[in-house]
C-alpha cells in the first residue's frame, strides 16, 4: 500500500479523499482495536471509537491553521484512546476525564484558545452541566449510562435490564445523544462557548 506524507494525509482529508481514509483505517485502526479489545471493549466499541476519531481528525484539519505535532497515527490512536477511557469512566468522573483529555489535546497542538482562567472556569462549568443534567434523565437512562460507563458490555446490560442488547445498544446511544443535547443546550453553556 502506497505511503503518505503528513502534508498529504492532511490534504487528501481536506478533500474528502475517499482513499485516504481507507489508508487510514487499514493502518492504524488495527492498534485501535487490539487497545480497545485490551480493554474490556469488543470490534463494535473499536469502530465507534474510531470513527469518532475520524471525525475529530477532520474537523481539527479543516480549521484554519490546523497544525500537527505528531504522527497521524500518534494522533488517531491518541484520540481513540481518550475517547474510549472517557466512555469507560462512571458518569460522576467523565467530566472529571475531560480535564485529562484537554491536557493530552494540547501536547497534540489542539487546545483550544482560552486562557488557564477560562479552562478551569470551563471544566468547572462541564463538570456542574453533566451532574444537573444527568440527574434530570429517567431513571432507565441514568442505569443505563451508568453501566456503560463502568465498562459492563452490551450483553450483560441487556441480561440485567432484560432487554435485547440491540435494544441496549439504541437506548444506550439516546440517552447520551439526550444528555449531550440538554448539556449543549444549556444557556450557560452556550454563553459560555459562544454557541
Amino acid at each position: 500500500m502506497k505511503q503518505y506524507s503528513i502534508e498529504e494525509i492532511i490534504k487528501r482529508i481536506r478533500h474528502r479523499n475517499n482513499d485516504i481514509f481507507k489508508y487510514l483505517y487499514k493502518e492504524i485502526y488495527p492498534s485501535v482495536l487490539k487497545y480497545i479489545l485490551n480493554s474490556n471493549g469488543n470490534d463494535d466499541d473499536a469502530k465507534d471509537v474510531f470513527q469518532e476519531a475520524i471525525i475529530i481528525l477532520y474537523r481539527k484539519v479543516c480549521e484554519p491553521g490546523f497544525k500537527l505535532n505528531s504522527t497521524i497515527k500518534t494522533f488517531l490512536f491518541s484520540i481513540s484512546k481518550n475517547i474510549w477511557y472517557q466512555k469507560t469512566r462512571s458518569p460522576e468522573t467523565l467530566v472529571e476525564d475531560m480535564v485529562k483529555l484537554e491536557e493530552d489535546f494540547s501536547i497534540y497542538g489542539l487546545e483550544d484558545e482560552y486562557s488557564i482562567n477560562e479552562k478551569e472556569i470551563g471544566n468547572s462549568l462541564k463538570i456542574s452541566l453533566l451532574q444537573k443534567y444527568y440527574k434530570q434523565l429517567d431513571s432507565f437512562c441514568q442505569r443505563i449510562l451508568q453501566m456503560f460507563y463502568k465498562g459492563i458490555s452490551h450483553n450483560e446490560i441487556s441480561k440485567k435490564l432484560k432487554i435485547s442488547i440491540e435494544l441496549s445498544r439504541s437506548r444506550k446511544k439516546e440517552c447520551l445523544k439526550k444528555l449531550l443535547n440538554m448539556i449543549s443546550t444549556d444557556p450557560e453553556y452556550r454563553k459560555f462557548y459562544g454557541v
